[in-house]
């Protein structure tokens, strides 16, 4: 069984590669209707063809550093 991709998704796997792999113009990779230039244009930037989660390189952490924390207690004493 393949990986469920999420609904937005308009690129597979291999698309992906022949976007990145492409050597051909803008224009000439446009030969599908929901492949739009924003998307060629990401996906030449990227280094891996793997689609990853959108937060994955700014995670938010509700959790606070220890020093973070230890300047909190020391503010809210004062």
């Amino acid at each position: 069984m393949g990986k469920v991709r999420h609904a937005c998704v308009k690129t597979t796997q291999g698309i992906r590669t022949i976007i990145c792999r492409s050597q051909a113009t803008t224009a000439a990779l446009k030969w599908e209707p929901s492949i739009i230039v924003k998307v060629i244009a990401k996906w030449r930037k990227r280094e891996t063809v793997e689609d990853r989660k959108p937060d994955s390189m700014h995670p938010n952490s509700t959790v606070l550093r220890v020093d973070k924390d230890v300047m909190v207690v020391a503010f809210s004493t004062q």
